[in-house]
């Protein structure tokens, strides 16, 4: 009579389960979702640089003209960075508003000025207001235009969707953590001729310096609007109180 062998259960060889085949199930699920965010993240903050170093923007900052010089004023002993802030819609069809960030680098604080989107200003093709010249041939060309009629030489130009404002208070906020979700989101909603290496840093110095708190409570300079021929309003500006009111110039 041939013996029967004994069986014996390897206890390193895995029984077959339906609870085990589930939890194997849900973890590659997570390793896929968490591989799927990082991915996403990464390509999210490196697309956020994209619009920097803007060649048309770069060459409409270097056409502009001089800084004007007023009567009974001296340009400011302090190194002073200049920045026309172009506001968009979502969208970037129209211009919302604009804005001049003005930051004291030798004080380490800065000033802002609104700047009304009406203002008329002077093109190659006529006058017009800023609004109007930004609809009909985007950021770049409103630079120059801008410079002549404020007498302002400005160091660089933003244009910035309208969700940049409040994108940079956040990023204003989160301190140390600044340049996680909220510094995706500011370098995002602009575009401009600084260099995408250097952005970060300038992002930066607009904290250190208070941009947000001058952003809140803008200088106060004379403003004239009036009707335009069209159905719109016009502004204009007094140039050298803007100028002293942003510390550019002082009385001499």
């Amino acid at each position: 009579m041939a013996r029967q062998r004994e069986r014996f259960e390897r206890t390193d060889v895995p029984t077959p389960s339906h609870r085990r085949n589930v939890i194997s199930l849900v973890v590659a699920i997570v390793v896929f979702v968490a591989f799927f965010l990082g991915i996403s993240h990464a390509w999210s903050r490196a697309d956020s640089y994209s619009g920097f170093n803007e060649s048309n923007l770069e060459n409409a900052i270097d056409n502009q003209p001089a800084a004007a010089t007023f009567a009974g004023t001296a340009a400011s002993p302090d190194t002073i960075v200049t920045v026309l802030v172009l506001t968009t819609s979502q969208d970037k069809a129209t211009l919302e508003s604009a804005s001049i960030i003005a930051i004291d680098e030798t004080t380490g604080t800065s000033r802002v000025a609104a700047v009304p989107a009406d203002l008329l200003v002077t093109t190659d093709a006529g006058t017009a207001t800023l609004a109007v010249v930004y609809s009909e041939s985007g950021g770049a060309a409103c630079v120059v235009p801008a410079s002549s009629t404020l007498g302002i030489s400005f160091t660089h130009v933003f244009v910035a969707q309208e969700s940049f404002w409040e994108a940079f208070a956040g990023y204003s906020a989160a301190g140390d953590a600044a340049d996680g979700a909220y510094g995706t989101q500011v370098r995002q909603a602009i575009s401009s001729d600084i260099s995408n290496r250097l952005i970060d840093g300038f992002l930066q110095e607009m904290v250190s310096s208070g941009v947000e708190a001058a952003v809140a409570a803008p200088v106060s300079y004379p403003v004239n609007t009036t009707d335009g021929e069209d159905a719109g309003s016009v502004s204009s500006v007094d140039a050298t109180q803007l100028s002293l009111a942003l510390g550019l110039v002082v009385a001499a």
